[in-house]
């Protein structure tokens, strides 16, 4: 047994069978004609509602559309886009305040700036204007003349310092004087001080050490004025009696070598002829003597000194040598100074 085939299409029309219809069967007898027709309705009927939502939660697709209903309209009525434009158009929102929520306006930047506005909100833009006049807590690096509180005299913690703290504390500090084995403040020595030489509790200024030093002689050299004076004697006036202790140097010409080595102190008596002297074994500390005592004799001396001598004065030897050599030793340097001339 097979079964009709079915046509979703709506019949207008049911045929009715006739008392004069002969019976006749399969797909397009007669007697299945009303059949067919009534299975294409329900056919076309089961599509149609198949093709509608349910009133239930229905999900509708496309553009639906709706009765607009009055503004205003407060029920369970569907809203159309057009309802909720005209509702918006005409909604009215109270000003937001510190306790109601509401409207608000944007603050410009000015008035953010200013901060005196209490109505309205601030932006981004104008937040940032004002940060960027601001110093980070985090090592802030501070313009102008930053001010802060006075801690009170004697605070010792992390807060900060005022000029006025310094100041306070400054004047309220004690600081102990300075000696030779505690730092502390020293008062300037005057000049006269200076030159005294016995006040071991100040200080010595610019002034005064120039003072001292412009009365001693350079180490490069330089003139000597006044009197030099060798065990109470002056150098101008020196004689045997200064170097009695002195060894004893040949008279005759010829070369001779004078050995300072053992700091010893060297007298020539009436040399004659031309001498050639080479002076060695300078060197050390202390000081040594030369003395030629000439009787005019003797025509020509040559004096070799070794080069690291440093003279203390402007003084070459003469011929007929009647004078002195001095020599000092300070462990580094050989200092020398002579005079010609000197009185037997």
């Amino acid at each position: 047994m097979a079964n009709l085939q079915e046509t979703a299409t709506y019949e207008v029309g049911i045929y009715q069978i006739e008392t004069s219809d002969v019976v006749l069967g399969g797909p397009d007898g007669l007697t299945n004609v009303p059949i067919k027709q009534l299975a294409n309705r329900t056919a076309w009927l089961k599509e149609a509602i198949e093709a509608r939502a349910p009133k239930a939660s229905p999900a509708l697709t496309g553009t639906p559309t709706a009765p607009t209903a009055p503004n205003g309209t407060n029920t369970e009525q569907l809203a159309t886009t057009a309802f909720v434009q005209t509702a918006l158009a005409n909604v009215t929102f109270a000003s937001a305040t510190t306790t109601t929520k509401g409207a608000v306006e944007l603050a410009t930047e000015m008035e953010t700036t200013t901060g005196t506005d209490a109505t309205r909100a601030v932006t981004p833009a104008g937040l940032k204007a004002v940060a960027d006049t601001k110093a980070p807590k985090a090592s802030p690096a501070l313009t102008g003349t930053p001010t802060a509180p006075t801690a009170p005299n004697g605070t010792n913690t992390e807060q900060l310092a005022t000029t006025a703290f310094v100041q306070t504390a400054v004047a309220n500090g004690t600081t102990p004087d300075a000696t030779t084995t505690t730092k502390g403040k020293v008062e300037l020595a005057t000049t006269t001080e200076t030159t005294a030489g016995t006040d071991a509790t100040r200080a010595v200024t610019p002034a005064g050490l120039k003072t001292v030093a412009d009365e001693k002689l350079d180490k490069s050299g330089g003139a000597i004025t006044g009197d030099i004076n060798v065990n109470g004697n002056a150098l101008t006036s020196i004689n045997r009696a200064v170097f009695e202790a002195a060894g004893s140097i040949a008279s005759t010409a010829g070369a001779i070598n004078i050995d300072f080595s053992a700091k010893q102190n060297y007298i020539q008596a009436e040399p004659t002829g031309a001498i050639t002297y080479t002076i060695t074994g300078l060197g050390g500390v202390g000081s040594c003597h030369l003395v030629i005592d000439s009787d005019g004799a003797n025509t020509a001396q040559t004096f070799t000194f070794p080069a690291s001598v440093i003279w203390l004065n402007d003084w070459t030897p003469e011929d007929n040598l009647k004078g002195f050599i001095t020599f000092f030793f300070d462990g580094t340097n050989t200092y020398a100074m002579g005079a010609n001339e000197v009185a037997a």
